[in-house]
């Protein structure tokens, strides 16, 4: 996943938020919860900018520190990246215990422990983390075309996919090389009730535009920003 910048495409997980890298906070939040084996899903256009960053991270303390603690795999996984793609890519080192699979753009306080037991509880393939986002454009209610109420942000009423999976071997039953893990293979597990949900009311934003890291250098000054993993 890439974002535009003055360059060219730049891989989300390297675009800095307060001088490290976006991919820091991701490893970050896995180690805070004990989940310290950790593959990194590549394709050949950011292959040697994330080798360097996870191989040569010398120049700077605190990746240097975290990446002492775990251990990261950079698996090339072909030039499809789609998520069934890479995820066929790495099958054959998944086949013990649940595994959580997420993107390289999004920060969340989302408990991880809690996710993946309640994935164990319920028993099923796939467990979706659910989220409350916020929607900004403005929010116009309104009685007989006069408006009553304008809201410039505020919660959606739906729960969305917040981009955090947790699952095990049965789930390589499902995907294809040519798939979507949220699509094809998601509704079909949701038809065999063999889909669920853990709602999450917390902290979750995801990363698209330059205008939602502005946001996030932001959030991130804010003393009470209690999301923050120290």
């Amino acid at each position: 996943m890439h974002l535009l910048n003055g360059k060219g495409l730049t891989s989300k997980a390297l675009i800095p938020v307060k001088g490290l890298p976006f991919l820091y906070y991701v490893l970050k939040h896995f180690y805070f919860y004990g989940l310290t084996d950790i593959m990194i899903c590549v394709d050949s256009d950011c292959e040697e900018d994330i080798r360097e960053l996870i191989n040569e991270s010398d120049g700077n303390d605190q990746i240097k520190k975290l990446l002492d603690k775990i251990h990261v795999d950079v698996i090339n996984t072909g030039v499809n990246n789609k998520t069934g793609s890479m995820l066929i890519g790495i099958s054959h080192l998944l086949k013990d215990g649940p595994f959580v699979v997420t993107t390289n753009d999004i920060v969340t306080d989302v408990n991880l422990s809690q996710l993946i037991e309640h994935h164990r509880a319920q028993g099923k393939v796939l467990t979706v983390l659910g989220v409350h986002p916020t929607v900004r454009q403005g929010i116009i209610q309104h009685e007989n075309g006069i408006i009553t109420k304008y809201s410039f942000e505020e919660p959606v009423g739906t729960i969305i996919k917040g981009g955090y999976f947790v699952s095990n071997s049965h789930l390589f039953d499902y995907v294809t090389e040519d798939s979507f893990l949220e699509r094809e293979p998601m509704q079909k597990l949701i038809s065999e009730g063999q889909a669920t949900v853990f709602d999450h009311k917390g902290f979750w934003k995801q990363i698209d535009s330059w205008r939602d890291l502005e946001e996030m250098e932001k959030l991130f000054e804010k003393e009470d920003a209690s999301w923050k993993i120290k």
